[in-house]
């Protein structure tokens, strides 16, 4: 509304006594700024928003890796199998009764491939799903420190602490990598009559292309000939079962008591990291059947 759009800040520095209508919307737009999802952080000192603002290194430092792209990937290549290999194999069956047993050979091949692309589906979507919960129990374990950590940036912004360009990092571990996009391929390019020339921009990866390069990193493309998994997928696995015995150590740890005779308080993470399923569309209910009574009634009144 008032010029202000540096990409880095929102709100920008305070508007001077001047111009009222600014600095009343600026500190409206401050009140909601200054709470993160009802987190409030005003009150602490420059030391203590620092604190908690390093404290969101700190956790994302053990985070499990990120494997919810691969993981959907995956689901839709093992579904897509199922359908291509019971597809191949009606064909190779009416090719057989046609008498056409070239025809019924080559999808009998087919049928068999997709079959067991399908199974190393399988295997690769068990480990990715148990990555995947591993994840999700750390996204809920670590939220409250990292929505305090994102409410502290905010406010030691605000204060002229940090710059705009001090981004709050990650130190989260890097997932799958992925083969870099090929660079190497001659571009024409038609120079301008001021004698400058602009190269084209590259394209970003569309879902399609994305999701071809998951497969292909998981090995799960078609045609792919090794019988063992990727090295990737094992290393992402193994990575993060040392990621959930830490967890499951968090979880167990329990609160002492003050004095030893006492019981102890309890669980010291009172947050419950329970599993994330996907939503199970279900089936109509089938409707009741009338009557043999009300069918006579409606039957008499016609």
């Amino acid at each position: 509304m008032f010029g202000w759009d540096h990409p880095g800040e929102a709100i920008g520095p305070e508007p001077p006594a001047t111009f009222p209508e600014a600095r009343a919307e600026w500190h409206a737009a401050f009140a909601v700024m200054a709470r993160v999802e009802g987190v409030d952080v005003r009150h602490l000192t420059d030391g203590q928003l620092l604190a908690r603002r390093r404290a969101y290194e700190a956790e994302t430092s053990w985070a499990p890796m990120h494997v919810a792209e691969e993981l959907r990937a995956t689901r839709r290549q093992e579904q897509h199998s199922k359908v291509e290999a019971t597809r191949h194999t009606y064909e190779a069956a009416a090719a057989a009764r046609r008498g056409q047993q070239d025809r019924a050979s080559l999808h009998e091949h087919a049928a068999s491939s997709w079959t067991v692309l399908g199974h190393r589906a399988t295997e690769v979507r068990e480990l990715l799903a148990e990555a995947h919960d591993t994840r999700c129990q750390w996204e809920v374990l670590t939220e409250p420190t990292r929505r305090v950590a994102r409410a502290a940036d905010i406010e030691l912004k605000r204060r002229g602490v940090l710059g705009p360009d001090d981004v709050l990092r990650s130190a989260e571990p890097e997932g799958f990598k992925y083969p870099e996009r090929d660079k190497t391929a001659d571009v024409w390019v038609q120079p301008h009559l001021d004698g400058t020339a602009e190269l084209p921009r590259e394209e970003p990866l569309t879902p399609a292309g994305r999701e071809r390069q998951a497969l292909e990193v998981l090995g799960l493309s078609f045609g792919h000939d090794q019988p063992e998994l990727p090295l990737q997928v094992t290393e992402v696995a193994d990575y993060n079962r040392q990621r959930q015995a830490q967890i499951d150590e968090l979880r167990s740890m329990r609160l002492p008591a003050e004095e030893p005779d006492e019981i102890d308080l309890g669980e010291a993470w009172s947050v419950i990291a329970e599993r994330r399923r996907d939503a199970v569309i279900q089936p109509p209910k089938p409707p009741i059947p009338a009557a043999d009574a009300i069918i006579g009634s409606v039957k008499l009144k016609v």
